[in-house]
């Protein structure tokens, strides 16, 4: 069941979970490693014990699984209804592992967050990604500063087997269409001197609206508007958007899932992207801003991101401090802010980011 195959290569990648559908990263990624060299295919696992395994006897010259998001992966050890269960499933996944090891396939986790947004088992989850990291091959994060934090959340004691690895830009990913740009400008009364500042994204609670939608109102501007463009996955969110929108004329919403070719016009007119999200090590979100030379205002936790540091981002510490940020705004600082962004956007290029994540499976 478990033999080892002469065909394995580590030219030979599996990326798993498949969520290419509505996030370009994946792809990207993919066609950086295709071009220096390796084959790269996609699947989700079963959600069984020894997901990896099975997946390795469907693809007889695998040498790599590089595991992207563990939800797929590991959720059927949350649902257990005990604990002794959890236990047994646990050692599972570290044989699992360790025979696709023995196999000649390495593991390899890209780690994007400590534990799920919304997890249903926290502390199963944090066990479960130890096992990963201290049986897997290699653990790769997007910035050097979420190192220590990686280090110490997992217990992993070899330095060595981390690779700091930038995510890339997504510069091609999505032409402005100058008409519907247009329509935006027309349809949210968006005019020249207005300070336009744009939350986009999946609407979910762990992103800190709630933060920043407090602070705007705070501030009495009348050149500022808000403009939350995405779709909310809690229908209380969207009825809590809906009247507070209704209160503050100011904010502007487009409360619905954003097709590709309108995600250009959202970021042209914005002047600054607003990410006030909490507890991540990585956020394509902020990347997709620069790559649109916006400039961004974070908070002090994103610094564990890496970028784009106090040349292109407003940091604020608690409520007072946004409220003081979103004061002291100016067309002019933030263009040149976001023209920084663009240039650091620019390097991340998609091809030495595919060789170095090349060099870490081999």
């Amino acid at each position: 069941m478990f033999d080892r195959s002469p065909a394995r290569s580590r030219r030979n990648v599996l990326f798993i979970p498949d969520w290419r559908s509505g996030n370009p990263y994946q792809n990207l990624l993919a066609d950086g490693l295709r071009q220096v060299g390796l084959e790269v295919e996609f699947a989700n696992p079963s959600g069984r014990p020894f997901n990896l395994n099975e997946l390795a006897n469907k693809h007889s010259r695998l040498g790599v699984i590089h595991v992207h998001w563990t939800q797929g992966l590991l959720r059927h050890i949350y649902w257990s209804g005990s604990s002794w269960i959890k236990r047994v499933k646990l050692l599972f996944f570290a044989l699992d592992i360790l025979v696709c090891r023995a196999r000649g396939i390495a593991v390899v986790w890209t780690v994007h967050n400590l534990v799920e947004h919304e997890s249903s088992d926290p502390q199963t989850e944090i066990s479960a990604r130890r096992i990963l990291v201290r049986f897997g091959n290699a653990v790769i994060c997007h910035s050097r500063e979420a190192i220590d934090t990686i280090l110490s959340c997992y217990r992993l004691p070899e330095l060595d087997k981390i690779k700091a690895i930038p995510h890339g830009n997504y510069l091609n990913s999505y032409s402005e269409d100058p008409r519907i740009t247009q329509r935006f400008h027309n349809k949210f009364q968006v005019e020249n001197e207005n300070i336009v500042l744009l939350f986009f994204g999946g609407i979910r609670r762990y992103k800190g609206l709630g933060v920043l939608v407090e602070a705007f109102k705070d501030v009495d501007d009348a050149r500022q508007r808000l403009l939350i463009a995405d779709k909310p996955f809690e229908n209380d969110i969207e009825e809590w958007l809906t009247g507070v929108s209704a209160s503050d004329p100011r904010i502007r919403l487009s409360l619905r899932f954003v097709p590709d070719e309108q995600v250009a016009s959202f970021f042209r007119i914005a002047d600054v992207v607003v990410l006030p999200f909490q507890a991540t090590l990585t956020s394509g979100s902020v990347i997709l801003a620069m790559g649109f030379g916006k400039c961004l205002v974070l908070p002090e936790e994103a610094r564990v991101l890496g970028l784009p540091g106090d040349e292109g981002a407003l940091y604020y510490k608690d409520l007072e401090s946004l409220c003081t940020l979103l004061r002291d705004m100016s067309k002019d600082r933030l263009a040149e802010m976001g023209a920084y962004n663009r240039e650091v956007a620019e390097s991340l290029d998609w091809t030495e980011i595919a060789r170095s994540t090349a060099e870490t499976y081999a």
